[in-house]
């Protein structure tokens, strides 16, 4: 102390001085390193939630079409009960020891016969049942659903519990999703009533969506987020299945709802309890070494699923971290070594070329931060032309250093975005001082490539703008993801047919055509016959296998103006274009007939299976649409009833 005490008051205001300005100089930079690493994981966060979003689409996408195929089927077993359902209270049945009021169809007792739903099921593939209304329970009287022992499901009772039960006492109608004895099914309960509008029964229908939701969630645990980072769900529902991995990479059917991070926080029951967000997680990896995960994740109503998407917060954000750190460093750094100059100027009045090195070193490795850095940094003055870039810069545009000074970043503009676009951009800019935001921009080349962009403003003394600073980086391959998901939503998984959101679009473009060229469109429902007996009997693979086939044989047929749309399970839709009657259309589905019909090798084993088709003719653009498709499927079993393998065309009066 006695040592500084003898020093000038001058030398110790100049260290003073010093030392104040070497700490701003520390804030400022360590806070430059803190905005990029919070924009950019903005802007990870943002990407997590539209690939949340986009996969939440998709399977709404999914559940939608599987609701109206279900709707369709039940609507077809309603047909099947020409007249009036009846309940004989007098004649009763007893089911587990209760007395049920027999229901008759045209004076035929229901019970215990299981004609109308094993036909049905033979026709469709699908279950059907016959509940009888006893008091205030609903019993299985009349199924062509079997327990796992084989046994027929008749004298089991719907459960009060079940979300349909208030609604079919009430006598509404139910859909919704349900597990029946180990199958997953679509189900559509309607309420039958009496002359009086009593229910007295329920009639029900279910498709089989166990292999369709095995295939969607194959395909979303797939799917990569970065390099390593992936989507997952779990079950949201309160009961055993709480918190069990629904689709996952590595560990589809595990429970995780007890697992906490390494602070001990119940991470993945704060998610069920929010449903939707995002958040930092803390976890262990493989090694027991601390690693930090970023996640967002969203609820799904129908399915009670939570989406989750994950990523390494290092893989994202691993760069702008070192970046800070060294900033921070280099500060540290720089106020040592001028402190020590000052000192060795006070107390020798000379310059120590030593010092003079270390300070070089600094500035050196401040440069080569700035050099090195994966993300392209871009510095302008106040005017907007370019001083410095670094070498990312010139790996990400393919502009030279030498190319790019003296020129506007203008040079960069992909001309994807209106003026307002910019406009707006240099609006925040100049009035918070700092914009950032996803843009779309060109190489040298021409190339067009997506990009997080944050630019900040430098201020001198005066709070004059002195500099920009703008840091980027390519993001491309997380927007070919996305459009993956959207590929997704529009194709069938199995076949790579269209899939049945683009079925409506498709008819109305070939119903446009047609009034455009005065020709006729005709729309085909194609219905695979013997093909539940494949699956039955060689198994879902060997089905799935025979199905792609026959898919790939029947798009061969048509023409290049035709197009053709898997509706679920073993049905399909044709669209034909520009034929000029019926007897066009028929001839190029006698073809599909005949190539639906070889011979079929699937592994060591040849097989064979035929279709039947129903047709009807489109000749006004104010039909309705859905009208069009259940005529043609109304055909459609009328040609099933005519010994299938067959064509049947549906007739504007309404005679097959």
């Amino acid at each position: 102390m006695d040592y500084f005490k003898n020093w000038a008051v001058s030398s110790r205001l100049w260290l003073l001085v010093l030392v104040i300005a070497g700490g701003v100089l520390f804030v400022l930079e360590f806070n430059l390193g803190q905005s990029a690493m919070d924009i950019t994981e903005q802007h990870v966060y943002e990407a997590e939630r539209n690939q949340v979003k986009i996969a939440v689409d998709l399977i709404e996408v999914f559940e939608q079409s599987k609701r109206e195929e279900v709707a369709r089927f039940s609507r077809l077993f309603e047909s099947y009960f020409p007249a009036p359902i009846t309940a004989d209270t007098k004649s009763t049945s007893i089911v587990d020891g209760r007395a049920v009021p027999t229901l008759r169809l045209r004076g035929k007792s229901l019970h215990l016969d299981y004609t109308t739903p094993d036909r049905f099921a033979s026709q469709s593939g699908e279950a059907a049942t016959i509940f009888a209304k006893a008091g205030d329970d609903f019993v299985r009287i009349s199924t062509s659903l079997k327990k796992r022992n084989g046994e027929r499901a008749v004298g089991t009772w719907l459960k009060r519990s079940h979300p349909s039960y208030k609604l079919l006492l009430a006598g509404k109608k139910y859909a919704g999703l349900a597990t029946l004895f180990g199958t997953e099914y679509m189900t559509e309960y309607l309420p039958i009533l009496n002359a009086l509008g009593e229910v007295i029964g329920v009639k029900f229908v279910g498709v089989d969506v166990t292999q369709d939701v095995a295939s969607l969630k194959s395909k979303l645990g797939s799917i990569k987020i970065g390099k390593t980072g992936h989507l997952y769900a779990l079950h949201a529902e309160k009961g055993p299945k709480l918190g069990t991995l629904v689709f996952h990479p590595t560990s589809e059917g595990q429970n995780i709802l007890e697992q906490r991070d390494i602070n001990g926080r119940a991470y993945v029951k704060e998610m069920l309890a929010t449903k939707s967000g995002t958040a930092r997680i803390a976890l262990q990896d493989a090694n027991d070494k601390a690693t930090s995960m970023l996640v967002a994740y969203d609820y799904i109503d129908e399915r009670n699923w939570l989406i989750v998407a994950q990523v390494p917060e290092k893989e994202m954000l691993g760069d702008i971290t070192k970046l800070r750190h060294v900033y921070a460093a280099i500060s540290v750094g720089a106020i040592l070594v001028l402190a020590c100059i000052l000192m060795t100027v006070i107390i020798s009045m000379r310059r120590d070329l030593a010092e003079r090195k270390r300070v070089e070193r600094a500035l050196q490795l401040s440069a080569r931060v700035f050099s090195d850095s994966r993300e392209g940094i871009t510095i302008t003055d106040s005017e907007g032309t370019i001083v410095d870039v670094n070498k990312a810069f010139t790996r990400i545009t393919g502009y030279s250093r030498e190319e790019a000074l003296g020129q506007n970043p203008k040079i960069l503009k992909s001309g994807r975005h209106p003026q307002e676009f910019y406009d707006e951009m240099w609006q925040a800019i100049t009035k918070d001082g700092s914009w950032s935001g996803q843009i779309w921009n060109r190489k040298k080349s021409g190339e067009i490539y997506a990009s997080l962009l944050s630019i900040s403003t430098v201020y001198d003394e005066q709070h004059g703008t002195q500099n920009y600073i703008a840091f980027f980086s390519d993001i491309t391959y997380m927007k070919d993801y996305e459009q993956e998901l959207k590929q997704m939503a529009h194709y069938d998984v199995l076949t790579g047919l269209l899939s049945r959101s683009l079925l409506e679009d498709r008819l109305q473009q070939a119903i446009a055509q047609s009034q455009r060229s005065k020709t006729l469109v005709a729309i085909a429902y194609i219905d695979l016959d013997g093909f539940k007996e494949v699956n039955d009997r060689y198994g879902h693979a060997a089905g799935d296998e025979l199905l792609v086939l026959t898919a790939q044989r029947m798009k061969s047929v048509l023409r290049g103006v035709d197009s053709l749309v898997r509706i679920g399970g073993d049905e399909f839709v044709a669209i034909l274009t520009n034929v000029d009657n019926e007897e066009d259309s028929e001839q190029i589905l006698n073809r599909m007939l005949q190539a639906v019909a070889e011979d079929a090798l699937v592994g060591n084993t040849v097989m064979q299976i035929s279709a039947s088709i129903g047709v009807t003719i489109c000749q006004d653009s104010a039909q309705d649409i859905d009208a069009l498709v259940s005529e043609a499927d109304y055909a459609m079993y009328k040609a099933k009833q005519s010994g299938k393998n067959g064509i049947c065309f549906f007739k504007a009066e309404g005679n097959i």
